[in-house]
């Protein structure tokens, strides 16, 4: 039988010895499914699981390319591996599934800024 998210959240919780492999193990589990990716990843990176976390991410946006958690979570994690571009990419698309966002602004602009694309910030 598959673990839960919530099986295996409070196993993170509790920082049971094996719970990071049974995240692991669920994780790859339920690669194929749809839905909930975006759910799993939140877990991930609690666990100190960021590649994990990266996939889940990516797979909540095959299921819906405008995820505003998956969109904005990738934003974050690109930019602290160091790769802008894609962190950039991730909040442009942000921005255009939530266009009223105040976060997604600041967010934007924070990452054009630090990438040295004044041009484009303004």
């Amino acid at each position: 039988m598959a673990e839960t998210l919530h099986d295996i959240e409070s196993a993170i919780r509790a920082d049971e010895t094996e719970a990071r492999a049974r995240l692991r193990a669920a994780v790859a589990a339920r690669y194929d499914e749809h839905g909930g990716h975006a759910r799993w990843g939140r877990l991930c990176e609690q666990a100190g699981e960021a590649g994990l976390a990266l996939t889940e991410y990516q797979l909540a946006l095959r299921d819906d390319p405008e995820d505003v958690v998956a969109l904005s979570r990738l934003a974050t994690l690109y930019e602290e591996r160091g790769e802008g571009d894609r962190a950039i990419e991730c909040a442009e698309r942000w921005m255009k599934a939530a266009p009223g966002d105040a976060e997604v602004v600041v967010c934007l602009l924070d990452l054009l800024l630090t990438q040295e694309q004044f041009a484009r910030a303004c």
